[in-house]
């Protein structure tokens, strides 16, 4: 009486396997617990079987592996800097290897722009997955224009447009673009995760004339007096009334007299009224005797 149900074996999910004896004067017990003459199952695992009649009893064992579906995930087309390297693992799942150079490793470096696709297979399946790699190109030169001068009024837009990179930008914008309305040194620094790039510029803003001549006065004839204006900016010009331009006037005659100032950004001016008193006459009448 001899058992023999073969050699270890594999089989493919979803198929079974059918384990049959030829000895027709014997008893049989199952690793399950069935006795019939066949066996069939699709579950990895020892199987056994006992043998056995009224004189001897033999039994043999053998292990059946069922083997899972093959998975391959080569992720997300990626960008990668130059002179980099990307490398790609596979789990290697007992199957057979074969990627687009032909290499059979579980890993794979990536160094220049292109398509890579691997292949794996075994007796049951075969499967593949692709990947596009791509070089990032280096940022380019960021040029927010030479130095400015504003009139306070205005407001200056930057702009900069690199859809590689993020902003960054000196009072803490992130955008692309950023209006400025406070004078000041100005930086901008574009960045991705290969280069960086910055550039500076410098903002003033020309403040608001404010201009005072003063109160209107009066003075005695013959007399004079320097008009001296409240002007909080230097970088103006004047013009005064009689076509002066001096920054004070000197004036003795009862009049009105004006001062218009200007600068790059306005023209403002103001009026200054300066009157005389009145004459005093005193008179004692006639010379006369008592």
């Amino acid at each position: 009486l001899t058992t023999n149900l073969g050699n270890d074996t594999s089989i493919c999910t979803d198929e079974t396997i059918t384990l049959n004896t030829t000895n027709t004067d014997a008893n049989y017990l199952w690793s399950n617990g069935s006795s019939g003459n066949q066996f069939t199952t699709g579950q990895s695992g020892l199987i056994w079987l006992k043998e056995f009649n009224e004189c001897l009893s033999t039994s043999d064992t053998i292990h059946l592996n069922v083997i899972a579906p093959l998975t391959l995930d080569l992720g997300p087309d990626t960008s990668f800097c130059n002179e980099d390297t990307i490398v790609i693992e596979i789990s290697p799942q007992n199957a057979n290897i074969n990627w687009s150079d032909g290499s059979s490793e579980i890993s794979f470096e990536i160094f220049e722009e292109g398509v890579y696709s691997v292949e794996i297979s075994n007796m049951c399946e075969t499967i593949s997955d692709t990947i596009i790699a791509k070089i990032i190109p280096p940022l380019a030169p960021i040029n927010l224009g030479n130095d400015t001068t504003l009139c306070y009024y205005q407001s200056l837009v930057l702009t900069t447009l690199n859809p590689q990179a993020n902003y960054e930008w000196s009072d803490g914008t992130i955008s692309h673009q950023n209006t400025i309305t406070q004078e000041g040194i100005i930086w901008l620094r574009e960045y991705n995760q290969c280069t960086s790039v910055s550039d500076t510029i410098a903002v003033k803003f020309i403040n608001q004339i404010s201009l005072e001549l003063g109160k209107d006065t009066t003075i005695c004839v013959g007399d004079t007096i320097i008009i001296t204006p409240t002007i909080n900016t230097n970088e103006i010009q004047y013009l005064w009334h009689n076509g002066s331009v001096s920054e004070t006037f000197t004036a003795s005659e009862e009049g009105m007299y004006w001062l218009q100032v200007k600068n790059q950004c306005e023209v403002i001016a103001d009026t200054f009224q300066i009157n005389h008193f009145d004459s005093i006459f005193v008179d004692l009448g006639q010379d006369t005797t008592i």
